[in-house]
C-alpha cells in the first residue's frame, strides 16, 4: 500500500508540473495523501472539463483563498510553469491575459443578477464557454457565488443547469467542491513555502506579484474556519444577552408603577397644553390672514410698478424710432424711413408679447413652438439692443457657424435675451462689454444627475456675459425668485429673471 501511494504521489506531481514539495510539506503530508489523493486524481485531472478553463477557473476562485500559494501556483501554470491541469498539450496564456483575469472585479449583487439574467436568457449549449468571452465571465461570475454561499445558490445552479446542461453542472459542483477542499487544506497549512519558478515567476513580473500577494478579496470573504469561529461568539454573546434581558425585565417590572404615575400626570398636562395650543392657533391664524393679504397688496404694487418700468421701455424703443424718422422725414431721407418704420413696429410688437406673456404666466398657457434659427433671431435684435444698452455698453455678438435648427419660442425667447441684456447693463453703471454666444453642446448623463427635470441630449446654448459687478451670493440664492429685486420700489418687478427662469425650463 505504501509502494502504491508513493508511486501515485510521484504520478500526479508528474502530471501537475509541479516539485515534490507541493505534497511533501513535512508531517502533514501522509495525511493530505491519505485525504485528498483519490479526489484530486477524479476531480481535478480526469474530470472532462477543458483544461485551460479549469486552470481559469480554479485561479478566480484561489482568489479568496487567504493563504496565496494555490494562487501563484496555478498563474504560473496558466503562463506555463507546469502543465495546466495535466495538460502537456495545453498552450499556455500571455501575461497580459493573466492580469486581466486577476483584476476582474469581484462580483457584487447588481453583477450576479446581471450575469444570472444572461445565463437564463442565453440558448442552452454543451461544453464550456471559450476564455475572455462574456459567457465565461457570466459563468465565472455565477460559480463565485455557488462557491461562496452554497446554501443560497439555487437559482445559480439552475442558470448554470440552463445555459450548459445538468451533466456540465454535476461536472462544476464537483470541481468546486475540490477547489473547497484544496483551500481548506492550504488554510491549515501556512507552512506552504512558494517553490524557485514560482519566486522567480514575481521577481520578473512585478505588477503580477502585486495582484498575486494582494490580501484584499481574501479578507473581504469567511473561511469555513472563521465562519466557524464567528457564529462560536455570537453564540455566547447571545447567551450573555438573554441574561442580560432577563434582568432588564426584572427592572422594567419594577418601574412600570413610576410610569404609570408619570402618564397620569404628563395626560393632564397634555391637556392643559392642548388648550392653550388651540387659543394660540387661532389667534395665528388671524395674523396670517392680516399678513397674507398685506403681502398680496405689496406684490400687486411691486408687479405694477414693474410693467409700468417695462412698459416704458419699449415706449421708448417706440418713441425713440418715431422721432428717428421724424428727422429723416425733415432731412429728406426718404430711403431709411423703412428701418425705422420696422423697428418702431418691433418694439410694438415686443410690447404686445409682454402682454401676451403675462397672460401666459397667469393662465399657464403652453409655449408655441416652432423650429427657429436662433441666430437670426439673435441678429434680428442687434439693432433695438445697441439703443437700449446706450453708447456705454459694448455689444458683442460670437455666433456659431454651424448651429442646429431648435425648437423655440421666438417671441419668449427675444423677451429673454432682452431682459438679460439690460440686468447686465444695470450690473454695469461704469459700461462694459455684453457678449451673447450661440454654441451647440450635448448633455450628457451626468449634468442631468445634478439639475433637475433636464433629460440629456443635443441643444443649443445661448450664453449672455458680461463684465459687470456680478451678484452676491445672497443675491444669487433668489435671482430666480418672482418678485424678488434689487431695484428701488416702483422700478423693476422681479419677474424678468424668474420668467426667463420658466421659460428655459
Amino acid at each position: 500500500m505504501s509502494d502504491q501511494r508513493s508511486q501515485l504521489q510521484r504520478l500526479i506531481a508528474e502530471r501537475l508540473g509541479v516539485l515534490p514539495n507541493f505534497f511533501c510539506t513535512g508531517s502533514s503530508a501522509p495525511g493530505l495523501i491519505d485525504r485528498l489523493w483519490d479526489f484530486a486524481k477524479s476531480a481535478y485531472l480526469d474530470s472532462p472539463l477543458p483544461s485551460m478553463f479549469k486552470e481559469r477557473l480554479f485561479v478566480q476562485l484561489s482568489r479568496f483563498c487567504e493563504v496565496r500559494y494555490c494562487i501563484v501556483r496555478h498563474v504560473g501554470f496558466l503562463i506555463g510553469l507546469g502543465y495546466p491541469a495535466g495538460d502537456p498539450d495545453c498552450p499556455p496564456q500571455a501575461i497580459d491575459q493573466v492580469v486581466a483575469l486577476l483584476r476582474r472585479p469581484v462580483p457584487g449583487e447588481a453583477a450576479s443578477a446581471a450575469a444570472l439574467n444572461r445565463l437564463l436568457d442565453a440558448e442552452p449549449t454543451t461544453g464550456m464557454p471559450a476564455a475572455e468571452t462574456q459567457r465565461e465571465a457570466d459563468l465565472f461570475d455565477i460559480l463565485i457565488l455557488i462557491f461562496l454561499e452554497p446554501r443560497q445558490s439555487l437559482a445559480a445552479r439552475q442558470a448554470v443547469s440552463h445555459a450548459f446542461g445538468d451533466a456540465s453542472l454535476e461536472m462544476l459542483i464537483a470541481f468546486l467542491a475540490f477547489v473547497r477542499t484544496a483551500h481548506y487544506w492550504t488554510e491549515t497549512h501556512p507552512e506552504l513555502q512558494y517553490e524557485p519558478d514560482m519566486l522567480s515567476l514575481m521577481k520578473q513580473h512585478e505588477p503580477l506579484a502585486q495582484l498575486l500577494l494582494n490580501q484584499s478579496e481574501a479578507e473581504r470573504t469567511w473561511s469555513p474556519m472563521e465562519r466557524a469561529r464567528l457564529l462560536s461568539k455570537l453564540a455566547a454573546r447571545e447567551a450573555d444577552l438573554r441574561k442580560l434581558n432577563e434582568g432588564l425585565e426584572h427592572e422594567v417590572q419594577d418601574r412600570t408603577a413610576e410610569l404609570r404615575a408619570a402618564e397620569a400626570g404628563l395626560r393632564k398636562l397634555n391637556e392643559r397644553l392642548e388648550n392653550e395650543v388651540r387659543e394660540r392657533t387661532q389667534a395665528l391664524l388671524a395674523a396670517e390672514e392680516l399678513l397674507r393679504q398685506s403681502q398680496k397688496m405689496e406684490a400687486v404694487g411691486q408687479l405694477t410698478g414693474g410693467l409700468a418700468h417695462d412698459f416704458n421701455n419699449m415706449l421708448t424703443g417706440i418713441i425713440g424710432n418715431l422721432e428717428l424718422l421724424q428727422a429723416r422725414v425733415d432731412q429728406g431721407r426718404v430711403s431709411e424711413l423703412e428701418r425705422y418704420i420696422l423697428a418702431a413696429q418691433a418694439a410694438a410688437q415686443r410690447a404686445a408679447a409682454l402682454t401676451h406673456r403675462l397672460l401666459a404666466f397667469a393662465r399657464r398657457q403652453p409655449l408655441d413652438t416652432t423650429p427657429s434659427d436662433i441666430n437670426r433671431i439673435v441678429l434680428g435684435m442687434v439693432d433695438m439692443l445697441c439703443r437700449t444698452l446706450g453708447e456705454r455698453v459694448e455689444l458683442q455678438t460670437t455666433l456659431a457657424g454651424d448651429l442646429w435648427p431648435a425648437l423655440a419660442d421666438a417671441n419668449q425667447l427675444e423677451n429673454a435675451i432682452l431682459n438679460l441684456a439690460i440686468n447686465a447693463r444695470d450690473a454695469m453703471p461704469d459700461g462694459g462689454r455684453i457678449e451673447i454666444k450661440t454654441e451647440n453642446t450635448h448633455l450628457d448623463v451626468d449634468y442631468a444627475r445634478h439639475h433637475n427635470d433636464v433629460e440629456t441630449g443635443e441643444y443649443v446654448a445661448i450664453i449672455v456675459s458680461d463684465t459687470g459687478t456680478g451678484m452676491s451670493p445672497e443675491v444669487l440664492d433668489r435671482a430666480f425668485d418672482p418678485f424678488f429685486t434689487t431695484e428701488p420700489i416702483g422700478v423693476g418687478t422681479g419677474l424678468g429673471l424668474s420668467m426667463i427662469y420658466g421659460f428655459a425650463k
